[in-house]
């Protein structure tokens, strides 16, 4: 986690699109409803913020099945009417990644 951070941190090399913060890794492979609550009522107050996921459809054939990753349940997290309220009431905006500065 710490080397996630000071890679985060260090000065871009190039002049790529970043938002000014980064959230989901620690509840990678199992970002439910209740978990990805939880992670937006402790986001930063300002600036922009990109969360890590990996939404999807469960696959007996997947090659990375072997993982435990909760794909599915992420998908549902995402689009849960109630995680789209909770959005709505802290005024969060969702943006795509070409209105980053």
């Amino acid at each position: 986690m710490l080397a996630l951070r000071m890679l985060c941190a260090s000065p871009p090399r190039w002049h790529a699109r970043s938002t000014d913060h980064f959230v989901g890794f620690y509840f990678g492979g199992r970002l439910n409803r209740s978990n990805l609550a939880t992670l937006i009522d402790a986001l930063p107050r300002a600036g922009t913020c990109e969360l890590m996921c990996h939404p999807g459809k469960k696959c007996a054939e997947a090659t990375y099945g072997h993982w435990g990753y909760r794909w599915s349940e992420e998908l549902s997290a995402l689009t849960d009417p109630a995680i789209s309220e909770l959005l709505r009431q802290k005024s969060i905006q969702l943006i795509p990644y070409r209105a980053l500065a």
